[in-house]
């Protein structure tokens, strides 16, 4: 874990702030948060072309996935952003998570997902519900109740889905009604475990035209609230992705999410708290980036003791800690 002290310059008798990024006793720094589930190309079938960067480390990462076919993994819990370490295989949530990052969001990712599963069979919330719907609010339930919510949010529904449904002409002719309701069914759901969900939004993956009712599934795909392309993918068998085009998946995605959502590029929530150290401040940023918080009370100048990458220069008013939570806005110099 990262972590950064600021100390009060005046007196040696002022509180001390502490800026934590990444996971503190067992929760997870949530911020922007972004749901990725689906079948065989969101769990992925590659595992070359990866090479582990510095901020992968600074995304957190919670998963129940399978890759190869057959091999399910689970992350059992946060982690950061890392392909399956059994097998090394991982899908678009990498380029996706990174790429976030890069345009200044706190990406936050849960992934749920398992090859040749079908909407019509696996994912559906009919008499009971399949057990991928199943499987996937158990995941998401456990993932977000484990966060450290304050001022995140819910992005994002990724479905990356359809090549199972497109094989069979009753799978296909009922997948339009059966995505609205599991769009649906998933913001509900999310809504009952306390988040808002009214402006998450649901971005879908277009299949390839590779199968016999691809053109049926692909429409009804298409007519989602955001629809990605993904027609001029290569592929490792006519069905999976090869890791070049993973790579341009998870990046459309995350471009899909920042138009439909706004970038943010330099507008974040900053958290403080009463902590029987002080007040606890919390935020998220890209690293390497410049800081500065602005309220309205008299200026205190704080000296940053920085450790790893990040550099930040931070200016604070008084806050009253007496409150039991106050939120400031923080802007990128």
């Amino acid at each position: 874990m990262l972590h950064i002290v600021f100390r009060h310059l005046r007196s040696l008798s002022s509180p001390t702030f502490a800026v934590c990024l990444g996971f503190v006793s067992g929760t997870c720094l949530a911020g922007d948060i972004v749901i990725l589930c689906g079948q065989s190309n969101a769990s992925g079938r590659v595992s070359q072309g990866y090479e582990a960067l510095p901020g992968d480390a600074a995304i957190p990462f919670h998963y129940d996935t399978d890759g190869p076919v057959w091999f399910r993994a689970s992350s059992a819990g946060w982690t950061t952003l890392h392909p399956i370490p059994e097998t090394g295989v991982y899908g678009p949530e990498i380029a996706m998570g990174r790429h976030l990052a890069g345009a200044g969001w706190a990406p936050c990712v849960i992934k749920v997902s398992r090859g040749s599963t079908s909407l019509a069979e696996n994912w559906h919330n009919n008499d009971g519900g399949g057990e991928m719907w199943d499987l996937w609010q158990s995941e998401v339930r456990d993932a977000l109740g484990s966060l450290e919510a304050d001022g995140a949010t819910i992005r994002a529904i990724v479905w990356m889905q359809g090549e199972n449904d497109a094989t069979r002409l009753e799978w296909s002719d009922s997948y339009a009604a059966n995505l609205k309701k599991l769009r649906g069914d998933m913001l509900q759901y999310l809504a009952s475990l306390g988040w808002n969900s009214s402006s998450t939004l649901f971005v879908c993956g277009r299949v390839l035209d590779n199968q016999p009712h691809s053109a049926e599934v692909r429409l009804a795909q298409t007519q989602q609230e955001v629809a990605v392309d993904t027609d001029d993918l290569n592929t490792l068998d006519g069905v999976h992705y090869d890791a070049d085009s993973v790579a341009v998946l998870g990046t459309r995605f995350a471009d899909a999410i920042l138009a439909g959502t706004g970038t943010r590029l330099l507008d974040y929530a900053l958290v403080a708290k009463p902590d029987p150290g002080g007040v606890l401040i919390r935020w998220r940023c890209p690293l390497d980036t410049t800081i500065a918080l602005e309220t309205t009370a008299d200026f205190l100048t704080w000296a940053p003791l920085v450790s790893e990458q990040v550099r930040v220069s931070v200016r604070m008013r008084e806050i009253n800690a007496a409150d039991s939570m106050q939120v400031f806005r923080l802007s990128v110099r």
